[in-house]
């Protein structure tokens, strides 16, 4: 079989099984904090099923996503930091989108690490944070997050919504 009938074949029985479990179904709601970068390849089976809604403040990251939408049931671009509580923190924004982050960047870590440059720090912003609890969103089965360091904060302000989710993917370091 070649890749492409392989392809459809996955996304056929993919569909059977989730109009199985769910006669009602309509798709898959998978919230993304931190979304630059675009949606991971890993959730390409799935696109056809997904109602994708990322949050991504920084305004260069968000404004390449909303350049090139995913092919999703839907596709939303929220402006939005998601914390623990809602308020305004410091946002350091890196020369690289994807590793800006409310924690000031680490040189004396980061610099032993390939292609360090990235971490420069072009400038601190104000931003205003807000609650995934609190962020308008009507259902939430599967999380990623990837906000450098400000996972275990933007799942503290997410537990009523988090209480229906399925599954969860967060980067963790020690």
């Amino acid at each position: 079989m070649d890749g492409g009938l392989l392809a459809r074949r996955e996304k056929r029985l993919l569909h059977k099984a989730l109009r199985l479990l769910d006669p009602d179904f309509d798709g898959i709601a998978l919230v993304d904090i931190g979304a630059a970068g675009a949606m991971s390849g890993r959730f390409a089976p799935a696109r056809d099923h997904l109602h994708y809604i990322g949050f991504e403040p920084d305004a260069r990251s968000r404004e390449a996503l909303l350049a090139h939408p995913q092919q999703c049931l839907s596709y939303e671009i929220l402006p939005h930091a998601i914390g623990a509580a809602k308020g305004e923190t410091a946002f350091h924004l890196c020369r690289k989108g994807e590793v800006s982050s409310t924690f000031c960047p680490n040189r004396e870590l980061l610099d032993r690490f390939p292609d360090p440059a990235r971490f420069d720090l072009i400038e601190t912003a104000s931003l205003p944070v807000i609650t995934l609890d609190k962020a308008g969103i009507e259902c939430c089965d599967f999380l990623k997050a990837d906000i450098q360091g400000g996972e275990l904060d933007a799942l503290r302000g997410g537990t009523h919504r988090l209480g229906s989710c399925f599954g969860l993917e967060l980067e963790v370091e020690f």
